[in-house]
């Protein structure tokens, strides 16, 4: 009872064809995993990038110049072309001097972390617009004057 019995002869044989492509279902999540995982940095770093650039415009449509010191890139040179960074490197100085700059504008200056000259002569700034510069720790010089 339950037993299956094939007869076929050598005519009837039939041979299997070997797959080259044979995966576990372990080591396929594995593969998807690591994908995800590279995939998952590689958006957040051009998020990262897209912050800056939409930073660095808004500090340029408020009268605002920025440096940039190409000895520092903001990102590895073979990482910046899948990024969209077109920058010349990394954002070391701004001048706001006599433009009408208020505190609302500093908040465009928060994420730039490698800023190490600040010229906000004549701006409109208060004590409270200040408080966006308290993350830049490697900030040398800050000019207020006016």
């Amino acid at each position: 009872m339950g037993r299956i019995l094939c007869w076929y002869n050598d005519s009837m044989a039939v041979t299997l064809k070997r797959r080259w492509f044979q995966f576990t279902l372990k080591g396929m999540l594995v593969v998807m995993t690591l994908a995800c995982m590279g995939l998952g940095w590689l958006a957040y770093e051009r998020n990262e990038v897209q912050k800056r650039q939409e930073a660095i415009e808004a500090i340029e449509e408020l009268g605002g110049e920025v440096d940039f010191d190409a000895g520092i890139p903001f990102r590895p040179k073979w990482l910046r072309p899948l990024l969209g960074d077109t920058t010349a490197g990394e954002v070391v100085a701004v001048n706001f001097s006599a433009t009408k700059v208020t505190d609302a504008g500093l908040v465009h200056i928060k994420g730039l972390t490698e800023l190490k000259i600040l010229d906000l002569d004549d701006a409109l700034v208060t004590d409270s617009g200040l408080v966006h510069l308290k993350d830049l720790t490697k900030l040398k010089m800050l000019h207020l004057d006016g």
